[in-house]
């Protein structure tokens, strides 16, 4: 859970480095990020776990999202995650 985690962290980190990208399009950013995600493999964050803001020049990109794993028997473990990314351009 945690790796798949970093997986997502460095996906958005990479949206910050990525000059391509136009800030002001949702479009862009999704693609984007889907793409990342899909390389990495980190392919538990869907659409509905992304929020995108812009506010004075600024975009927000959030990724809220929750993950669980079989542990034993019929008990799992869970992890809710909660990512997020400021551009300025």
């Amino acid at each position: 859970m945690y790796y798949e985690n970093y997986k997502v962290k460095t996906v958005l980190e990479s949206l910050h480095q990525n000059s391509d990208i136009d800030p002001e399009s949702k479009r862009d950013i999704w693609t984007a990020l889907s793409k990342g995600l899909y390389v990495q493999g980190a392919e538990i964050v869907q659409r509905e776990h992304v929020n995108m803001t812009r506010n004075n020049g600024r975009t927000t990109i959030k990724i809220d999202y929750e993950t669980r794993a079989p542990y034993f028997g019929n008990l799992f473990i869970g992890a809710k995650f909660s990512e997020s990314l400021v551009i300025d351009r």
